[in-house]
C-alpha cells in the first residue's frame, strides 16, 4: 500500500483512540473541579488548577468549569 492511499479501518481506529484519550482528560477534569468544590475552592483558584495541571488557557478552563454542574 502506498503511503498516499486512505486506509478507512486505519483512520476509524485513530478517530476512536482519539476520542477515548479526549475522554479521559475531560473526566480528569470533572475530577479536578468536583474535588475543588468539594473543598471550597473559588472559581479563580480552580481554573488556576486547571490551567496548570492540563496546560490549557483561561479561556478553555473557565469553558470547562462551567460545564461541570
Amino acid at each position: 500500500m502506498s503511503i498516499y492511499e486512505y486506509d478507512e479501518e486505519e483512520h476509524i481506529r485513530m478517530e476512536r483512540e482519539d476520542a477515548f484519550v479526549e475522554g479521559r482528560i475531560e473526566g480528569r477534569i470533572e475530577g479536578v473541579v468536583h474535588t475543588a468544590r468539594k473543598f471550597n475552592a473559588t472559581e479563580k483558584e480552580i481554573i488556576k488548577q486547571l490551567m496548570q495541571e492540563f496546560a490549557i488557557d483561561e479561556v478553555k478552563a473557565k469553558e470547562f468549569l462551567d460545564a461541570v454542574e
